[in-house]
């Protein structure tokens, strides 16, 4: 085997040189791959952490934006919940005192009628024991009257019956 960079054996071609060799190590090209010492010259402080770095940083300011700004509008939000709800109640808080006040309480207006009715009843009940007093002979005669129109009225079978009576059996 033959040394090619041998001039003895007059072989005329030589091995590239190791500069030419990758068109990044010696040119202004941008190679595909980066090269041991652009490797290690992005690590050291420069290139894709630096960048990563400051994209990460970049995207917790939007989150930060954004999140400040989703706030700002919840808080509108709100406060245009409270303001509607206010309103509301300002304009219902008349009627509703309105209603309250002509209804009153009702078992209070309850216990008031059942204390005049009950003031009704000691006026009458007494009202007919002076008539009574003065006229008993009229009150029993009216007591005898009231209770034969009463047996009178019970004793009177229904419509139904007094129907079903009148007409011929078939037997």
């Amino acid at each position: 085997m033959t040394n090619p960079d041998d001039a003895s054996t007059g072989n005329a071609t030589r091995a590239a040189p190791l500069s030419n060799a990758h068109p990044a190590a010696g040119s202004k090209e941008a190679a595909p791959f980066p090269t041991a010492s652009q490797a290690s010259a992005q690590s050291s402080g420069g290139g894709v952490g630096v960048a990563a770095k400051n994209s990460a940083d970049a995207a917790q300011e939007a989150v930060d934006k954004a999140s400040q700004a989703g706030d700002a509008f919840v808080r509108r939000m709100v406060d245009g919940a409270h303001a509607a709800i206010d309103k509301l109640a300002d304009a219902a808080g008349p009627t509703v005192d309105r209603w309250a006040s002509a209804l009153g309480n009702p078992s209070d207006k309850l216990s008031a009628l059942a204390g005049q009715a009950g003031d009704k009843k000691d006026e009458w009940v007494g009202d007919f024991r002076q008539i009574i007093r003065e006229n008993p002979i009229a009150a029993i005669a009216t007591a005898l009257a009231v209770g034969a129109i009463y047996v009178k009225l019970s004793s009177v079978p229904p419509r139904a019956n007094r129907d079903a009576d009148a007409s011929p059996s078939g037997s």
